[in-house]
């Protein structure tokens, strides 16, 4: 049994994600709780947030380190979005019923 290095469980984590921004583009597309926007808004926000990986397995950095403060950012801005979308869709779920 192989283990994963750090670049290649980056790599894994941010085709992860970018399959994710697939499934939930498609998802808008057949869902009809929630408006086209926020499908967009989470779809870009999971190719975001995979790019992120992405770069931390390029550059070889963890966001939790000192020289990595932009990544840390850039994750941080990721996980807002993320809260912001499930607050929403939360949010138009109670007013649907």
């Amino acid at each position: 049994m192989s283990d994963l290095s750090f670049i290649n469980f980056n790599w894994s984590e941010g085709v992860f994600w970018v399959i994710l921004a697939v499934v939930s583009s498609l998802a808008g597309r057949r869902l009809d709780l929630m408006p086209r926007i926020f499908w967009h808004i989470l779809s870009f926000n999971f190719v975001l947030f995979g790019m992120s990986d992405f770069a931390e397995a390029y550059y070889q950095v963890s966001p939790l380190e000192s020289s990595a403060e932009w990544l840390f950012y850039w994750k941080l801005f990721c996980l807002v979005v993320f809260a912001f979308c499930l607050i929403w869709y939360l949010v138009a779920r109670t007013q649907k019923k």
